[in-house]
């Protein structure tokens, strides 16, 4: 029969943690013949934890001020330390920590080693009451030949825990330090290396059920009751009909963009445009949040594409800098900590692919950095949602599987100010326009000014498809 062991005289533990990276460098074999005039480029070794990379797990044991404790930190490049007190049974201490390669020779795991103390740790030489645990972030083993190829990253994960379930005959008889010691050596790859074996998981998952809005506007003419839905008539978004295997726009999703799971819906678009090569990405799903932002947060007021400055003299702004005052709502990478852009820095395009507009001359390099998200291009929206019997400009030439464009708009409620989001693409023809999704007239593609404020930002997110449960 288990006892309730809180209640134990002596229950504190003080661990201390060592975890080293070993930086073994074969040397390389080749001899090089040269006739004539070569340049051999050089080749650089270094595997390291990376600076700034711990992150300490929510529920974790605080740090007590002025003792000998210290919280998880890289003391050098190749070591972390940490020392914490586990007082009661369920205490644990948990954190992870990167560690990239950002040298131009590939690594490999020569050796793993765990200790206690100077005693390898196998099954039952720790204490029992005290669980111990690194492997990497998703529980996978760290292995010998495992590989980490120059630029690449692996996040490991260490876990010490004051079981909650034991006898109290198995709680220590008085304050114990445990010195454990974990230690990972990395040598160059050879034929031998093997790929760390993490399993995909899934980012967006396929919704079981679909967003609605009432439509109540009492006036026919325009957003809902124009596109036949009657007055108090229920607005349903996305698709949830679908063909496994197959993407198709209107797709609902339900997204775990920051690491707390399921519970953010998305709309899949159409492929990853490339606005540097102008094509479309067949890898790369392009998906669009389900409601405009402030602060990365749902949010139904408006926001210029780029407010009025010094720099633009036109009466509404300009728009041959890209969306620098939209940018500003989107979701960072702290609050989207589970995604990223597939690439942050972009060319900013017109709807016709132009480099200028008649303002000036575009963005070559517009930079997303230090967000999760930005904002859906003309390419992708034409692609996906135009109404191909009518023209983008027109009324109505926004295709009815794209409705979902127009969830928390004027479309459904003429109270609600915003008529839709701003695209990323601005207007050739005129320095002050940019492209954007009208809902009152639902109509696809429209311009307006960049300094307009009645239109929404909308975070557009890119995933890879295997990256995605469809």
């Amino acid at each position: 029969m288990r006892k309730d062991v809180r209640k134990g005289k002596i229950i504190i533990g003080l661990l201390l943690l060592i975890g080293i990276i070993g930086v073994g460098y074969a040397t390389l074999g080749a001899n090089l013949k040269i006739n004539g005039v070569a340049e051999v480029p050089s080749s650089s070794w270094d595997v390291h934890f990376k600076t700034g990379s711990i992150s300490v797990t929510d529920g974790s044991v605080s740090i007590e001020e002025n003792t000998t404790q210290q919280a998880a930190t890289i003391d050098s490049a190749t070591q972390v330390s940490y020392a914490v007190k586990l007082a009661l049974p369920g205490d644990f201490y948990e954190f992870t920590v990167d560690v990239e390669n950002t040298g131009t020779i590939d690594a490999m795991i020569e050796s793993v080693s765990s200790k206690l103390g100077n005693t390898e740790i196998t099954t039952g030489t720790l204490p029992s009451y005290l669980d111990y645990s690194v492997t990497y972030s998703d529980g996978q083993a760290i292995t010998t030949k495992q590989q980490l190829n120059s630029g690449d990253t692996e996040t490991i994960k260490v876990r010490l825990e004051f079981k909650k379930d034991i006898e109290a005959t198995d709680l220590p008889g008085e304050a114990t330090t445990l010195n454990l010691n974990f230690q990972i050596n990395y040598v160059q790859a050879d034929g031998t290396a093997i790929e760390v074996p993490h399993p995909v998981v899934p980012k967006c998952i396929r919704a079981t059920t679909l967003h609605t809005e009432t439509c109540s506007n009492i006036y026919a003419s325009y957003n809902c009751r124009e596109a036949g839905y009657a007055l108090n008539a229920t607005i349903t978004y996305g698709n949830t009909t679908t063909t496994e295997g197959v993407l198709t726009t209107g797709d609902a999703f339900d997204c775990d963009v920051d690491g707390t799971g399921y519970n953010q819906r998305f709309y899949y678009v159409s492929d990853y445009y490339d606005t540097s090569t102008q094509n479309f990405n067949e890898d790369v799903a392009v998906l669009i949040y389900y409601s405009n932002v402030r602060g990365g947060v749902a949010n139904t007021s408006g926001t210029a594409y780029m407010a009025q400055t010094g720099a633009c003299t036109d009466y509404n702004g300009c728009n041959w800098y890209g969306p620098v005052t939209a940018i500003q709502q989107l979701p960072t990478t702290n609050q989207w900590s589970n995604i990223s852009l597939y690439k942050d820095t972009r060319q900013i395009l017109a709807e016709d692919n132009a480099t200028t507009t008649a303002g000036g001359t575009l963005p070559t390099a517009f930079s997303y950095s230090g967000y999760a998200a930005r904002l859906l291009t003309y390419q992708e929206a034409y692609q996906g949602c135009n109404s191909y019997d009518k023209t983008p400009g027109s009324t109505g030439g926004l295709d009815a599987k794209c409705q979902f464009l127009m969830e928390g708009t004027n479309f459904s409620n003429t109270s609600i100010g915003i008529y839709g989001p701003w695209l990323e693409s601005p207007y050739t023809g005129i320095s002050s326009y940019v492209w954007n999704v009208d809902s009152y007239t639902r109509r696809l593609l429209v311009s307006d000014a960049a300094s307009n404020t009645h239109y929404g930002i909308r975070p557009t997110i890119e995933i890879l498809k295997s990256e995605i449960s469809y």
